[in-house]
């Protein structure tokens, strides 16, 4: 297709705080044949401080950009994109129309999907980064649609525990509310962009849901979107499938084991089984202030002056952390590379939260307290 109609393609973002079912959403709307949706990467945010205000590009700076591109880890494995072709596609634009937002568009363009497609009038992206950076995506893509998926807090913060490093409930518990908070205000500036679906209803009735946002993004709903592990299934344990890299596979098999296999509600209500009554409690009176908004209820409504320490506390801790990352996201790459190998060392000697990539260690740990 030529440059011009894929810069007309519109593009849409899934966001939510992260283990809430954004792959999920990404899964079904990449199974759509009209529709590309790729691995998350960050490349928005992670290129943006650098090239969304320039102008008048050269080849030179057309050729930085895509060095920059293929030094991401997550856009070179998840992507999987042919360097050389893509370096083709950016040369043949004239030098005078390229853009910021243009290279983007036509690296979404030429994502590899595992999926059968037709004619493409549809990018996405879906990114729990990005729950923090909507504002700065906006700025890249004004007229961008966004799809906000809201898990149970409690569900949440159990897979959260099972998944990354991080273990305290309270800490969990305020992720969860500033993360959503952060969404719904970028919200209030433009409400007929967003959508927001709750994970509980998405699993419970698959096909109303897929039909509302196929309507909410402007594209036909797609059997293929209540169907996608069927080829999922087959095509990621095909150790010859051309589309997919070692990556895949373990973004899939581990931390997102069930991607691969059907719709189901099964684990849906796990969490009042598996967290302890005073872990419930405390979740319950961090969050459900403001998860009664979502239509949650709280189990217990015990109140104490350890749980509002353990709060307040927790609520400084994450806004330090979204301070830091909103930062360090527009630092140069090798650096972010060396404070992801700095955080994650400290980790390993005393136990700090390892804020800068803990999507990449998600072995499962036993339980901490709280």
């Amino acid at each position: 297709m030529d440059y011009k109609k894929i810069d007309q393609i519109p593009i849409f973002f899934i966001v939510g705080v992260p283990r809430s079912g954004t792959t999920l959403l990404q899964q079904m709307l990449d199974a759509n044949p009209s529709v590309i949706t790729p691995f998350e990467s960050g490349i928005i945010v992670f290129l943006k401080q650098k090239y969304f205000k320039k102008r008048n590009w050269t080849k030179a700076d057309v050729n930085c950009f895509i060095e920059d591109l293929y030094n991401e880890p997550k856009f070179v494995n998840g992507w999987n994109i042919d360097k050389t072709y893509l370096t083709q596609l950016y040369h043949s634009i004239p030098l005078k129309d390229v853009r910021y937002d243009l290279l983007l568009k036509l690296a979404y363009y030429s994502y590899p999907s595992i999926y059968d497609k037709s004619e493409i009038k549809l990018l996405g992206d879906k990114n729990p980064l990005y729950s923090w950076f909507v504002d700065e995506v906006k700025e890249v893509f004004p007229e961008a649609k966004f799809i906000h998926i809201v898990r149970d807090y409690r569900a949440n913060i159990l897979s959260n525990r099972i998944w990354f490093f991080r273990k305290n409930i309270s800490i969990l518990a305020q992720k969860w509310v500033i993360t959503n908070k952060f969404i719904e205000n970028q919200k209030t500036k433009s409400p007929k962009n967003f959508y927001t679906v709750r994970y509980e209803d998405l699993v419970d009735n698959p096909e109303k849901y897929a039909r509302e946002i196929a309507l909410f993004l402007n594209i036909d709903f797609d059997q293929n979107m209540l169907e996608h592990h069927k080829k999922a299934t087959k095509v990621y344990s095909d150790p010859n499938a051309e589309k997919v890299t070692d990556y895949h596979r373990d973004f899939l098999g581990s931390l997102h084991e069930n991607i691969v296999k059907p719709i189901n509600k099964d684990r849906v209500d796990v969490w009042k089984i598996e967290l302890t009554k005073e872990e419930i409690a405390l979740a319950d009176y961090i969050s459900i202030p403001y998860a009664k908004g979502y239509h949650y209820e709280a189990m217990y409504s015990e109140k104490s002056f350890d749980f509002l320490r353990k709060a307040l506390l927790a609520k400084i801790r994450i806004t330090i952390d979204i301070f830091i990352i909103r930062i360090y996201q527009k630092f140069p790459g090798w650096i972010r590379k060396a404070l992801r190998y700095f955080s994650a060392s400290l980790y390993k000697l005393f136990g700090v939260t390892h804020i800068f990539n803990p999507e990449l260690n998600r072995a499962k740990h036993s339980k901490s307290t709280n």
